[in-house]
């Protein structure tokens, strides 16, 4: 869930303060940036939520996170997705499709 940058290119990551998502990241890839957000659809999409500059980030009630906070907070948002996929007794939430017998 976490890209790899080249030399030339780094990632920041930042969460809202007391909140698990969405997890915002910062991609600077020579020299141009890309905002992004990784919500509780499981979908990286542009957002408009980081400030400008690193330093009003704070004051946006955004706090800075490292690789491993960032992917423990993602990981965990595809844990909460796929319970939330799972019916009762453990089977899928979703019918089968047609062609599936049950044994």
């Amino acid at each position: 869930m976490l890209d790899a940058l080249d030399a030339r290119g780094r990632a920041s990551y930042y969460a809202v303060v007391g909140s698990r998502t969405p997890v915002l990241r910062r991609r600077v890839v020579r020299g141009e940036r890309h905002d992004e957000a990784f919500g509780s659809d499981l979908r990286r999409e542009p957002t408009d939520r980081l400030p400008e500059t690193e330093e009003a980030v704070e004051g946006a009630g955004l706090v800075a996170l490292d690789e491993i906070a960032a992917a423990e907070l993602i990981g965990d948002a595809v844990c909460r997705a796929s319970h939330r996929a799972v019916g009762p007794r453990g089977r899928p939430g979703a019918p089968s499709p047609s062609g599936w017998r049950r044994r």
